[in-house]
């Protein structure tokens, strides 16, 4: 596997997936997280952590809470992804909250700001919840179609009742008032579906949303976002956003609107992905990815899928990589460059005796040749010594011929470090185990 063949998708979880502790492991493991952490409880006023870590999770459990701990969990998680690999993912998407997350992780506005507009997201979601008989529920077993049905056959306002997500095609999340969630429940289980309760007293993704979404406007507005640098997903339509412009509109529509997350996960098939790893709490993305043969979906959070996706990916020669992004697929090229740079440069070296040019010019010259034609033939592999040796070489003819020092310096330096990284590559495929590739010896 190498860099270049990683095509990633970054899934990021909204709310309903918090536990207590769910924070405890990356930043057990990572500098970079605790800071995250200890930056969005100064902007909060509030020791995120500590809630994130109490053993009955009730403080957990507040909208106004439950999100931004939600939240900054993912992004510590996806950065700390991040300093193990170095990868960045092809494409974001997130459920709900974590299209913001997804956001965030793009590129596309800051963290200070993510955290503030989360916590009021929160906020005024909670508070759009007060004194409202609402609610939740997830429908499992029932195609879209069954559920839209049973709802349209109800004597119930439209408003009372809606489909707030559509996961998976035998999976969709209803919400509305207590009584019409109650008499759709009954009529969906008389046709086989299993409805859940969610625990929640709110109902997300609804007309009881809009104050929440007034509010959440106004505040958005005061941001600036930013391109997103990679492809990002909207919950809106599944379809990536294609200017910033766009941005604040389609995350205030998110709160009164369906999340589409069939055709979110559908759109995965049409990139060409070959993994779908989620950076949140739990693994609750993971298991709406398709199944598809090419397309691995992995939870960052599932030690068995962390260990799989840092096993695999360590198994990326990354001075290899490197070496190959100098333009070196291999180190034969590096005598090819040494012999080209060798005969394209003139000689500026006017006062040059003969017999020092042949010594210093030609002589060299001519090793490189040996060195090409015995890697040419087949007959040897290049070891290490003969790779500084050309570098050498090469040094050595564009000194005797006065080359230019700018130009003498851009023509060594790929040279030089291609040498370093084929030397590093070669203590990598001994280390690892790994066959060595590329004529290395």
């Amino acid at each position: 596997m190498n860099i270049e063949s990683i095509r990633m998708a970054a899934l990021f979880p909204g709310q309903g997936s918090q536990y207590p502790g769910m924070e405890k492991l990356c930043c057990e493991m990572s500098p970079t997280a605790r800071l995250r952490f200890e930056e969005a409880s100064d902007l909060l006023g509030y020791d995120l952590r500590k809630f994130c870590g109490e053993s009955d999770g009730s403080t957990l459990m507040q909208t106004e809470i439950t999100q931004p701990a939600i939240f900054v969990t993912s992004v510590a998680m996806f950065e700390w992804f991040l300093e193990l690999h170095g990868i960045q993912p092809y494409l974001y998407a997130g459920h709900s909250l974590g299209e913001w997350t997804a956001l965030t992780c793009a590129g596309a506005l800051t963290f200070h700001d993510a955290v503030q507009l989360v916590q009021k997201r929160g906020l005024y979601m909670q508070q759009a919840a007060e004194n409202k008989q609402t609610g939740m529920r997830v429908v499992n077993h029932a195609s879209r179609e069954q559920v839209m049905k049973a709802i349209e056959s109800l004597d119930v306002l439209p408003e009372t009742l809606v489909v707030a997500c559509y996961n998976a095609p035998d999976q969709t999340v209803i919400s509305g008032h207590s009584e019409s969630l109650q008499k759709v429940t009954q009529r969906l289980e008389q046709q086989g579906a299993a409805v859940i309760p969610l625990k929640v007293s709110a109902a997300f993704h609804s007309p009881y949303m809009e104050p929440a979404a007034q509010l959440m406007k106004e505040a958005i507005s005061q941001v600036q976002f930013h391109q997103p640098k990679g492809i990002v997903l909207s919950n809106l339509d599944g379809l990536p956003y294609r200017s910033s412009d766009e941005i604040g509109e389609k995350l205030t529509a998110q709160l009164t609107n369906s999340v589409r997350w069939v055709e979110t996960m559908e759109a995965l098939h049409y990139r060409d992905l070959n993994y779908a790893v989620e950076f949140g709490p739990r693994s609750v993305l993971k298991k709406l990815v398709p199944i598809h043969h090419n397309l691995r979906a992995l939870s960052i959070d599932v030690p068995d899928d962390f260990t799989i996706i840092c096993s695999e990916l360590a198994a990326i020669d990354r001075p290899k990589q490197a070496m190959r992004a100098l333009g070196f697929e291999n180190e034969l090229q590096i005598v090819k460059y040494c012999l080209a740079a060798s005969v394209s440069t003139p000689n500026r070296n006017d006062g040059i005796d003969e017999l020092t040019y042949e010594k210093n010019v030609v002589h060299p010259y001519r090793l490189l040749e040996q060195i090409h034609y015995r890697l040419e033939a087949g007959s040897a592999k290049v070891t290490e010594q003969e790779l500084r040796d050309c570098s050498n070489l090469l040094d050595t003819i564009l000194a005797n011929k006065q080359i230019h020092e700018g130009l003498r310096t851009s023509l060594l330096y790929p040279v030089y470090e291609a040498v370093r990284l084929s030397a590093e590559s070669r203590k990598w495929n001994t280390d690892s185990g790994m066959p060595t590739v590329g004529g290395v010896a």
